[in-house]
């Protein structure tokens, strides 16, 4: 009967022993939030993050992402370009159909504007291309370095980095 009720009591992430482990608090918090961890050390959950110290092969890894987000930033900036190139035609569209014959306007693009968009196409693709070669030999050369927290937060830097696109 005891054992349960010190089960229920002590709840299901703490150890059968009367010592608390002291929390570890940073030396950077404020006096009230000192005062909060200190109050909620009880709880299983209320830690103190400390800030993580780079390595240098993962400061590498972080100039390529930048890079690629730069690659992404121009992608989507053309996307965005061609998507609202599309918009107006729509909205001329329906300006057409209360207008009729009336106004006849012409919205054809020159073979110099597609013949642009070809070559900024290409470019894109060219430093996609040259990017990959270049990250696969870096994370190549600096992978064995990496700790496992430094590659989740790789991971999650190029998860937002995809989602630009």
């Amino acid at each position: 009967m005891i054992l349960y009720l010190f089960v229920i009591f002590s709840g299901c992430g703490t150890i059968f022993s009367f010592n608390k482990p002291d929390p570890e608090l940073s030396p950077k918090l404020t006096p009230t939030k000192k005062s909060i961890l200190e109050k909620l050390s009880f709880l299983p959950f209320i830690k103190s993050k400390t800030p993580t110290v780079s390595s240098q092969a993962k400061i590498e890894l972080l100039q390529k992402l930048g890079e690629y987000e730069n690659i992404v930033n121009d992608h989507v900036g053309f996307d965005n370009k061609e998507k609202k190139g599309v918009d107006d035609s729509q909205n001329n569209t329906t300006r057409k159909k209360f207008t009729g014959f009336l106004m006849k306007k012409n919205d054809k693009e020159t073979i110099e504007d597609k013949i642009a968009e070809i070559t900024i196409i290409r470019g894109l693709t060219a430093r996609y291309e040259t990017w990959s070669v270049q990250w696969y030999e870096t994370a190549d050369l600096v992978g064995n370095d990496l700790s496992l927290i430094e590659i989740n937060e790789l991971q999650k830097e190029i998860k937002r980095i995809s989602k630009k696109l």
